[in-house]
């Protein structure tokens, strides 16, 4: 069957039609190369690795961006300086405690049970899981 140049364009517009349009350059992502996950519960490319056990010391009730501090009443005692993991659905990282407040003072330390502002590095999410790692 010879084609006939008014059969190739219809073949052509059908097929423009079945393609994809391309995005414009200024509009396309530009994505990074994935790396490797080291940890089986992590989410995010970014795994948290640790030789120490986790204890929950409590729950993300309010996360405050402006000046990086979650908000969370304790379960276990906390202290400056001890390391904390902060994990959740789309968050997972490790920091030292640099700052504890108790009541808008900053203190040295908390018992359980007492209501705190905790600083953290990155941004957390409400219901995010907070673990003290021993």
């Amino acid at each position: 069957m010879m084609k006939t140049k008014s059969n190739r364009i219809d073949e052509d517009l059908y097929s423009f039609k079945l393609s994809k349009p391309k995005k414009p350059l200024a509009i396309q992502r530009v994505l990074a190369p994935k790396t490797e996950v080291l940890s089986p519960y992590s989410m995010v490319n970014r795994a948290v690795v640790h030789h120490g056990r986790e204890i929950l010391i409590g729950e993300v009730e309010d996360y405050y961006a402006m000046v990086h501090a979650v908000a969370t009443t304790l379960k276990e005692s906390i202290e400056l300086g001890d390391r904390i993991v902060v994990r959740g659905a789309h968050t997972e990282f490790m920091q030292e405690v640099q700052s504890i407040q108790e009541n808008r003072k900053p203190v040295k330390s908390a018992k359980r049970g007492k209501e705190i502002g905790l600083g953290v590095e990155e941004s957390c999410r409400k219901g995010d899981k907070i673990f003290k790692v021993v």
